[in-house]
């Protein structure tokens, strides 16, 4: 006889196999049943079962001649049998000296003879047994030892069978989760193009005029206006390009970041827009670095501040990037602009009645931008909240979740 090594890898590695199987505190099914009935009888035996070994107990599958549905381990011969490479037989459990230290079994009320069969799949791991016992010493024939193999092996196909089973239940749980991600995505990749139909756009549309009315002698004066509206564009479609290729490679991708770097590239875009407007645009970083999707981070912070900046005049603009209570990344930013109605703020996340508002100096906007951020934290398990009032200023607050 061949007893296999026991240690902690190869126990939490049968366990997993075995709860993969999801056999455990089932119903009784007829074709589990049936075998128990067949190796019962060819057997000439009163008990025969189909135990599954969980951590500390047995459990009956299928049973014959026994009442209960499970037992403790130190009366489980089974527990023994599968560390066996061939099937475990004991002709008579008072004399057989292998459980001389084991007690319990030698003293079963129920059980002298016992041979079971383990029940080991395809990965090599031994779940359980199908076995048959009696209460009087015997010996086990070639043609009963042949029988229970041959039966055992039925019933680690009907095993298997289930563990397909499940693997394709999560399978297809996982592409109608893709489908619905892809979905999702599709949206927004839609909503990306009035992105760039009206917030990119604009601003070109700016430099356009520019040149247009412009004469020659005038374009070097103009050189910092035209430089500005081209580097808001340029910012934003790189935004809008970081994310489609995001989305294009399967969804948000986290790395670390350097916030002092990133943020200072973004506001670096309104800066002289905010100067324009005699605003200030002041950090307040308590995080040092934090593991995100920059382009993400990005996106949001570009949104808020250049509508900050468009909203706010001879005022101050305060961006915040810290952690919350939960120690989620939170992101802040609050100005002292001229406030949005309630009316607004209704309408701020819906893609139906989207519209943009005028600037303090007839800035033009779509609203769009605000829209996308939305989609983009329902994607990673953000959240978006708004706090505004008329003639006071706004302050929008972003934690970033799963990202």
């Amino acid at each position: 006889m061949t007893t296999l090594p026991l240690d902690h890898n190869t126990e939490s590695a049968r366990l997993a196999a075995l709860y993969e199987a999801d056999l455990l505190d089932t119903e009784s099914e007829p074709e589990f049943d049936e075998i128990v009935e067949i190796a019962s009888e060819i057997c000439g035996v009163t008990i025969s079962t189909i135990t599954l070994v969980d951590a500390e107990r047995q459990w009956f599958k299928a049973r014959k001649g026994l009442t209960e549905s499970e037992t403790g381990l130190d009366v489980s011969f089974c527990a023994l049998a599968i560390r066996q490479l061939e099937t475990f037989v004991v002709e008579d459990s008072r004399t057989d000296i292998r459980l001389q230290s084991l007690e319990p079994l030698r003293e079963h009320p129920d059980v002298r003879f016992y041979a079971g069969v383990p029940l080991r799949l395809e990965d090599g791991h031994a779940v359980g047994t199908l076995c048959i016992a009696a209460p009087e010493p015997r010996q086990l024939s070639e043609r009963e030892a042949r029988a229970l193999t041959i039966l055992a092996r039925h019933v680690v196909g009907l095993i298997e069978l289930r563990r397909t089973r499940r693997k394709m239940n999560e399978l297809l749980i996982d592409l109608k989760e893709f489908a619905t991600t892809q979905e999702r995505i599709t949206q927004l990749a839609t909503r990306l193009l009035s992105v760039i139909a009206h917030d990119v756009r604009g601003p070109l549309s700016s430099v356009i005029e520019v040149l247009d009315v412009a004469p020659d002698e005038d374009l070097v004066e103009l050189r910092d206006t035209i430089q500005r509206h081209a580097i808001v564009a340029k910012s934003l479609l790189d935004d809008i390009l970081s994310w489609a290729r995001t989305m294009i490679q399967g969804g948000p991708i986290a790395s670390d970041i350097h916030v002092e770097t990133l943020v200072a590239s973004v506001v670096s875009v309104s800066a002289s827009d905010a100067a324009a407007k005699n605003t200030t645009i002041t950090v307040h970083r308590e995080i040092e670095h934090l593991h995100a999707d920059p382009n993400i981070l990005r996106f949001v912070l570009h949104t808020f501040i250049t509508n900050a900046v468009k909203f706010t005049e001879s005022g101050t603009i305060d961006v915040y990037i810290k952690h919350d209570e939960a120690g989620r990344v939170t992101v802040i930013v609050r100005d002292t602009g001229t406030g949005m109605s309630d009316r607004t703020r209704e309408r701020l996340f819906d893609w139906q009645r989207r519209g943009g508002e005028y600037g303090t100096r007839r800035e033009r906007g779509s609203g769009v931008a605000l829209l996308l951020v939305k989609d983009f934290l329902d994607l990673i398990g953000g959240t978006i909240t708004v706090d505004s009032k008329q003639g006071i200023g706004t302050t929008m607050t972003v934690t970033l979740g799963d990202v």
